[in-house]
């Protein structure tokens, strides 16, 4: 990969590194840390430092920016019902049952009734 490459080279180069852009040097700094890490035997990437990054940094962004590209039906697997639930009126659950579970919830209803 990019990053790939004989340990001794990346020392080199952190040695001998003079940048001038503060986000660059961040960047820099980010790999020369991954690669003071003994017995590295892969090659490591520019888009597995960007992922690595990203996944250490994600916690900076605004909840709005999390949930970008994320669907809905997948947002509601993640909470129990009664979080489903909060904040929400009967009636406009009800309002959004279709016929069959309206039948569904007088039967249910009627059952409990009957308890």
């Amino acid at each position: 990969g990019m990053l790939s490459g004989d340990l001794k080279l990346i020392q080199w180069g952190k040695q001998h590194y003079q940048g001038h852009d503060e986000r660059i040097n961040h960047v820099m700094q980010q790999i020369f840390e991954h690669y003071n890490l003994e017995g590295l035997a892969m090659p490591y990437t520019l888009d597995d430092f960007e992922r690595d990054y990203l996944r250490s940094h994600v916690h900076l962004l605004p909840p709005e920016d999390r949930l970008k590209g994320l669907r809905p039906a997948d947002l509601l697997k993640r909470l129990k019902p009664e979080e489903r639930l909060e904040g929400m009126h009967s009636e406009d659950i009800i309002r959004n049952l279709d016929a069959q579970e309206l039948i569904r919830l007088q039967e249910l209803l009627a059952a409990h009734k009957k308890q």
